[in-house]
Order: C-alpha cells, then sequence, then structure tokens
C-alpha cells in the first residue's frame, strides 16, 4: 500500500508553485512587511537615501501591480525593505526599471511585475528624501 502512495508524494512535491499573489503589494504583506513596520532605503546609481516617510505611497503604487512571467529587469531604482534586524527573512528586495517592470527578490525566490505607478513613485520617494545614507 505504501509503495502505491510513494509516486502520488513524489508527483505532489514536485507541482508545488509559489503562492499565488494579485499583486506586489500582497508578497510583501504575507511575507511580513507592512506600511507600519517596514523601513527603507532607495538607490539610484549609486546614491542611497532613507525613505522611510514615503513607504505608505510606495506601498500603495505596489498595490496597483500585476505578477507576470519572468522577463529581464533593468533597474533604475532599487528599494532595500526591512521589518527588523538584518537577517534575510527580514530584508526584501525591489528592483524596478523606469517602464515599471520590476522583480522583488525574497529568501533567494523572484516575483516579477509591471507597475508603472511604482516606478514613479519610488523615483519621487528618492527626489523628495534629503537624508543620503550612501
Amino acid at each position: 500500500m505504501k509503495l502505491l502512495f510513494l509516486p502520488v508524494l513524489a508527483l505532489l512535491a514536485g507541482c508545488q508553485t509559489a503562492p499565488p499573489y494579485d499583486n506586489a503589494s500582497q508578497v510583501l504583506e504575507r511575507n511580513g512587511f507592512t506600511k507600519i513596520n517596514s523601513m527603507a532605503q532607495a538607490k539610484v546609481g549609486t546614491v542611497v537615501k532613507n525613505v522611510n516617510d514615503q513607504i505608505p505611497e510606495l506601498f500603495d503604487a505596489l498595490s496597483h501591480s500585476a505578477i507576470i512571467s519572468n522577463t529581464a529587469v533593468a533597474p533604475s531604482c532599487s528599494l532595500g525593505v526591512e521589518n527588523g534586524a538584518f537577517l534575510p527573512s527580514q530584508t526584501i528586495r525591489i528592483d524596478v526599471e523606469e517602464s515599471g517592470l520590476g522583480v522583488i527578490s525574497y529568501l533567494g525566490k523572484k516575483i516579477y511585475f509591471s507597475s508603472p505607478d511604482f516606478s514613479l513613485a519610488c523615483a519621487r520617494a528618492f527626489e523628495m528624501s534629503r537624508t543620503v545614507v550612501h
């Protein structure tokens, strides 16, 4: 009887897919990153700025995104979001290009999205910030 179930279990283990997300904001929220508990830094070129004050706008822009299949992303803005210490599970990276194509990197996984709103919000947050980190 056990031998009959082994192929079925092996098939199910191979068919695991990423959790379904409606938008990029859900990726952050389901992994413990919220508007309330997160800190963020935006990087454009070699300049890194603190954008904590713009987190609500950035999360709102991500809620208007669409999850897409894998694509190449040439980031014009990178956003590092943290919700605690610098443990891998408490840090997420979001890269977005001017067109709005982006990728979220978290614990070795990549989730791709499209959001022209987020690209604009990231650029705006970077410009509004006066706190240069690096």
